[in-house]
């Protein structure tokens, strides 16, 4: 069962949130995590550094819906320094939000060369200064980090507790190491070696599917609440308690919903772009699609896509 937490100064209406996934967690999409449960929709991550330049590409992930209480900014970069400039770059554009992220866990080498991500699990001096400079300047703190670097360093118990110590108000764990990525299995008992060891809440994260799996979790590893990543990418059902609490809406009515989301928000490129990469998920495991897929692929326009759909899926 779904039950509301308090994370610092901030209560989640409950416990099953979304995972910020880069290039799939857009304003439209959170909304439609929002409306069918979730707890928490965390943006993208954002670079500290980039709002501080003023990078122009960052302002589009800091959008936000009107349904979008508590919101949540995932910051990462690699300098205290930057993350104290980003949040007045945040209070000069007016986008507040309740809480701030800090992305300790993002693998990619693009990310961990900088010293980002989660190659800040090897710099816990680092990371603990970054959460402690935005303890000055923010009421709710969390991060999100992996067990540990690989097989060999697998420190997530320690480096959470310093976390903690840091000022941080939650802490996530991803299952894998840095160097999985995203292949093999979540270790969640090294997630329940983490709660078992703080005081602040602890969310699980890593190959949850369904929402009774997310219940599963919680009550075998004792942890606070579950965030859902790739599991809620075209079954945003994943979030509700009961599947029946949205039986009317069929997937036609959602990926209907979710172009008309991302009209309001983005132009018809964009749309168009992040509806294609949305379908190859809603429309897995339907049957009698592949004519509407290969459809898909060639549609220029966001008038033809929802045509398509409204024809291709009965």
């Amino acid at each position: 069962m779904k039950t509301p937490i308090k994370i610092g100064k901030i209560t989640l209406p409950n416990n099953i949130i979304a995972a910020p996934i880069a290039g799939y967690s857009d304003v439209a999409f959170r909304r439609l995590c929002l409306e069918f449960g979730a707890g928490l929709v965390p943006t993208e991550m954002v670079s500290a550094k980039g709002l501080v330049y003023r990078n122009k590409g960052s302002y589009p992930l800091l959008q936000k819906s009107s349904n979008e209480s508590p919101s949540c900014v995932q910051l990462f970069g690699s300098e205290k320094e930057f993350f104290a400039k980003a949040i007045d770059e945040l209070k000069r554009l007016d986008y507040h939000f309740d809480i701030i992220d800090v992305n300790m866990g993002c693998p990619m080498p693009k990310i961990t060369k900088n010293g980002e991500g989660s190659a800040l699990m090897k710099d816990v001096l680092n990371a603990c200064s970054i959460v402690e400079t935005l303890k000055k300047y923010h009421d709710t703190v969390t991060c999100k980090i992996r067990i540990g670097w690989d097989e060999n360093n697998i420190n997530a118990v320690s480096f959470a507790k310093s976390l903690e110590n840091a000022g941080a108000d939650l802490v996530t764990v991803h299952g894998r190491t840095r160097k999985q990525l995203y292949s093999g299995k979540a270790n969640w008992d090294v997630i329940g070696e983490v709660k078992t060891a703080l005081t602040i809440p602890v969310f699980g994260n890593g190959d949850v599917l369904n929402f009774d799996e997310a219940q599963e979790r919680m009550k075998a590893y004792g942890i606070d609440g579950v965030m859902i990543g790739r599991g809620a990418i075209g079954t945003i059902r994943v979030f509700c308690e009961k599947i029946a609490d949205n039986v009317n809406f069929t997937v036609k009515d959602i990926i209907l919903k979710h172009i008309k989301y991302l009209e309001e928000y983005f132009d018809e490129k964009y749309t168009i772009n992040s509806m294609k990469k949305h379908l190859a998920y809603y429309l897995k495991g339907i049957e009698n699609t592949r004519e509407l897929r290969q459809k898909i692929n060639k549609i220029e326009t966001v008038n033809e896509l929802k045509q398509e759909i409204k024809k291709g899926l009965l």
